[in-house]
């Protein structure tokens, strides 16, 4: 047979090498560990601080972190240290009991408006009351350039500087503004603060502090302003909270809605709990306003009646009550269809 050749030997071919990426430099990126935890500890403190100013009713539209600045208030020691002369200047003048001439009024009362813009909440809220405290400056223009001025502010004030601004101006109209058919004839300046009042106690309700709402109420009650969609707004938020309120505050803010001729089944039924819960501790005077706005709206609870009944002649003896108002209590138990043998 023939021979069949032996293959030929191939050569290895060796691949051809990978090309070589360049070596790369980076930069060296900075510790940002320090930073970050810096900034953490930075948005904590601000949300504590909002948190802390937020339980006190604080001023709306300010930042995290901040306190409120009013207009024309100054971050320089000097102009700072200048509205506080000034201001102690005006304090000093407010004297209750000086009777100033006509001229000296006139320009305490350019003073008052002059200085109110520079002023922080608690500094205004104390001028208005020590104004309203001078007979002489007492007068419903004075009240009415007062109330102009401070519409701008309202968002800026605390819900407490607040409510004390809105007792006040509430307090002067009732004393010089007149009255008209049962009702007073309040101008328009006034009625746009107590229109921006109500708007920002409406966006704080839960904020608030439970003597704070009661007061509020109690000021534009006596005005007959707030309106039904407000007072049914505190209604749900005091009935929310009503384990936070002291037995005198929920008495006050159901006698304000009495006043004010709202009704809410929900709020009385809360105050006819925190009586019956808290009877030792309620005031006789206090239990007599209770059950006289219970009575006047047919909110019957039978368990008080007997709590009441037992504690009431206590509280009358000890001198908590005169004849008159002991006489006033047992009307109340007749209005609602109650009886305790040891009350009558």
């Amino acid at each position: 047979p023939a021979a069949v050749p032996a293959p030929l030997p191939v050569a290895a071919v060796a691949p051809a090498p990978a090309p070589v990426a360049p070596a790369l430099i980076l930069p060296r990126l900075p510790d940002y560990s320090k930073k970050d935890a810096a900034s953490v500890l930075g948005i904590l403190q601000q949300a504590q601080d909002n948190l802390a100013r937020n339980r006190g009713g604080g001023a709306r539209g300010v930042p995290l972190g901040s306190t409120p600045v009013v207009e024309g208030e100054s971050l320089s020691g000097t102009a700072s240290s200048g509205v506080a002369a000034q201001l102690d200047s005006l304090n000093a003048r407010l004297n209750p009991n000086a009777t100033p001439s006509a001229e000296a009024l006139k320009r305490l009362e350019e003073e008052v408006i002059a200085i109110l813009p520079k002023l922080k909440p608690a500094e205004i809220a104390d001028l208005a009351a020590k104004v309203h405290g001078v007979e002489g400056l007492r007068s419903e223009a004075l009240l009415d350039e007062l109330a102009k001025a401070l519409v701008p502010m309202a968002q800026r004030f605390t819900s407490p500087h607040l409510t004390r601004l809105t007792g006040t101006l509430s307090s002067w109209a009732v004393a010089v503004v007149q009255s008209e058919e049962g009702k007073l004839r309040l101008s328009e300046k006034l009625r746009d603060f107590f229109t921006a009042v109500s708007n920002e106690i409406s966006l704080r309700l839960m904020d608030v502090a439970p003597g704070d709402l009661a007061r509020v109420a109690t000021a534009l009650a006596s005005l007959n302003l707030g309106g039904v969609r407000l007072f049914a707004s505190m209604a749900r938020a005091a009935v929310a909270r009503s384990d936070r309120f002291a037995p005198h505050e929920l008495v006050s803010l159901v006698s304000a809605f009495e006043k004010a001729r709202f009704f809410h089944t929900g709020l009385f039924e809360a105050l006819a709990r925190c009586m019956k819960a808290n009877i030792r501790e309620v005031s006789a005077k206090d239990v007599l306003r209770g059950m006289r706005v219970l009575a006047t709206c047919g909110v019957r609870d039978e368990e008080l009646g007997q709590a009441v009944g037992e504690h009431a002649p206590k509280k009358a003896a000890a001198g908590g009550l005169t004849a008159e108002e002991f006489c006033s209590l047992g009307w109340t138990f007749c209005a609602l269809d109650l009886h305790h043998d040891r009350l009558f």
